[in-house]
């Protein structure tokens, strides 16, 4: 499985816990069989309900489970009956008990399943601007144990001896930590009073010519993964490391627990919080909230 696959499956799951949380507590049982009603979805022939139901299926199949779709109520067998006058009543008391039982399951699939939203803007989005290359170029140098570069964090120039030094100090961090590990590869530490805030792992192919840069953010509760890929735009100079010169970002993805943020939006307040925790309210009454 590639990394990319990795990403869209972490992705999968998290969308089927955030709006199937029932749903997927059963997948997560001994249940063998799961059973979806069609009309748990898409009652009104929803567009984006057809895409849950979708990611639903593959979910469940994801846990070794069999999926049996139940479709309109069974009518044959109720007709079956109603052609025997003398249980004609049994007939309809059929038909009543089928309608009760489809009702249940729309119940459980759907209003405990996913939360009825009261506004257009209330549910779980994906934020895929997050997932965003960096704009303009970014260039390196390393040699004579310095590391010297001007990127999206800013401009550095620390030695890379494996050991934390004193950067500029920002929200973040304080001290930097860099290390050329081998001849392809750059190692990173971001510390802000002794706590590790950031990580980037810098590989560069074999044929020198891409430039893959893996960052995990621990500034939150949960660690948010991030990773690069930059096309060489200039090499370094001769006899220094193979990370040195001018790379422009192509591709960038981000971890889900980083991309998710829930909406939430009432008579007299807009709310949204992020995976990770991070929560803002702001009041419908004309005053700025920060």
């Amino acid at each position: 499985m590639t990394n990319e696959e990795r990403m869209q499956q972490a992705n999968l799951i998290a969308t089927i816990r955030a709006k199937l949380p029932d749903s997927a507590k059963t997948c997560a049982d001994d249940t063998e069989r799961i059973l979806l009603h069609q009309d748990a979805f898409a009652p009104g022939y929803q567009e984006d309900e057809y895409m849950l139901l979708c990611m639903a299926i593959k979910y469940t199949g994801l846990g070794g489970k069999n999926v049996h779709l139940i479709g309109k109520k069974s009518e044959h067998v109720c007709r079956r009956r109603q052609n025997s006058s003398k249980k004609h009543r049994r007939g309809e008391r059929c038909a009543h008990v089928e309608e009760r039982m489809w009702k249940l399951i729309f119940f459980l699939f759907i209003l405990e399943g996913v939360a009825v939203a009261q506004s257009p803007f209330d549910g779980t989005w994906v934020n895929k601007g997050v997932g965003q290359p960096p704009l303009g170029t970014a260039s390196y140098s390393l040699a004579d144990d310095t590391l010297r570069c001007s990127c999206a964090i800013g401009d550095i120039d620390i030695k890379a001896d494996g050991y934390d030094h004193k950067s500029h100090e920002t929200d973040y961090w304080d001290t930097l930590n860099v290390e050329g590990v081998d001849a392809r590869t750059v190692v990173l530490i971001a510390k802000k009073i002794g706590r590790t805030m950031f990580t980037e792992v810098d590989s560069v192919s074999q044929d020198g010519n891409t430039l893959t840069q893996m960052v995990k953010d621990t500034t939150e509760a949960e660690t948010v993964t991030t990773v690069i890929q930059s096309h060489r735009v200039e090499s370094g100079r001769a006899g220094s490391h193979s990370i040195s010169g001018t790379w422009k970002a192509f591709k960038a993805i981000r971890s889900l627990n980083g991309s998710l943020i829930k909406y939430t939006c009432t008579n007299d307040s807009f709310s949204a919080e992020t995976a990770l925790g991070e929560k803002y309210t702001a009041r419908f009454d004309g005053n700025f909230y920060p």
